[in-house]
């Protein structure tokens, strides 16, 4: 037969199971009340030397990355930003600096100018030495001019440099009035009385190629500067190789004018020749 319990002990046994069925929900209350949230992680401080970049470069994508109690700073001597955030803040923007913190290509932008209809062409030069130069303008025959000095510049891939042509070129009323025609009117400008001209230039390289971009650039004393940003002229070419990059407008090919010979318009077409050369 089966055995059954007494009855003073079935009764007793359904008493401890009231009771814990009735205790565990407040034992549970209980237990969530006296849960302290857990402490916040520790700042810690991290020095990330930058081998490949500027710091000044680095140091506002690093500042989007910290968290709000989150702390950077550039030390400019050592080339380093220094970072104070929590352990995963940390281990984030380690991560983006490993992306950011890369070798970038440099490259060495040359440009010379010809005029065509002219049976001489005019080289680009810092050599002040040139046989038989006509006040503002540098002459070579044709046999010389890749004997000249070509006018350059060195930019990193994906950064934008000024290439400085002319320096101290009066701003006549010539001038005045192209920047009316190419969407600047009377303004600002009509207070200064020389100017500097030349290209904003910015490489891009991909692969054996680069992406060239050239926009006429005109600057005053006070780091203000005129961008004629319609007549910009973009090429692909591989490195190493010159390339002639004509005015495709009439906008275009008297800015290139007006540029390469300031202070009157020019006759005939000119043609700029460029050459990007890289520095891996």
């Amino acid at each position: 037969m089966e055995k059954r319990l007494p009855l003073p002990s079935q009764f007793l046994l359904l008493f401890f199971i009231i009771q814990i069925l009735v205790c565990f929900p407040s034992q549970s209350a209980t237990l969530k009340e006296n849960k302290k949230p857990a402490p916040e992680a520790k700042p810690v401080f991290r020095l990330f030397k930058v081998k490949h970049r500027s710091v000044r470069e680095i140091l506002p994508l690093v500042r989007n990355s910290l968290s709000k109690k989150g702390r950077a700073s550039a030390d400019t001597v050592s080339n380093a930003v220094l970072v104070i955030d929590t352990p995963e803040q940390i281990k984030q923007i380690e991560k983006i600096l490993e992306q950011l913190d890369i070798k970038v290509p440099h490259i060495m932008v040359y440009v010379r100018s010809r005029q065509l209809g002219k049976k001489k062409s005019r080289a680009l030069s810092t050599d002040k030495r040139i046989t038989n130069a006509k006040p503002g303008r540098k002459w070579s025959s044709r046999k010389n001019i890749d004997q000249e000095k070509q006018l350059m510049l060195r930019a990193q891939s994906g950064a934008s440099a000024f290439l400085r042509i002319r320096k101290k070129i009066p701003f006549s009323s010539y001038w005045i009035s192209l920047c009316r025609r190419n969407g600047f009117g009377y303004g600002w400008y009509t207070d200064y009385k020389h100017i500097d001209t030349g290209f904003a230039v910015r490489p891009v390289v991909y692969g054996n190629n680069v992406e060239l971009t050239l926009t006429p650039r005109i600057s005053f004393a006070s780091d203000k500067v005129i961008n004629f940003i319609e007549a910009a002229s973009t090429v692909t070419i591989p490195s190493g190789t010159w390339v002639a990059l004509a005015g495709s407008s009439q906008q275009q090919s008297e800015l290139y004018g007006a540029i390469l010979s300031p202070g009157s318009a020019n006759s005939g077409s000119t043609i700029l020749e460029v050459k990007a050369v890289v520095n891996r």
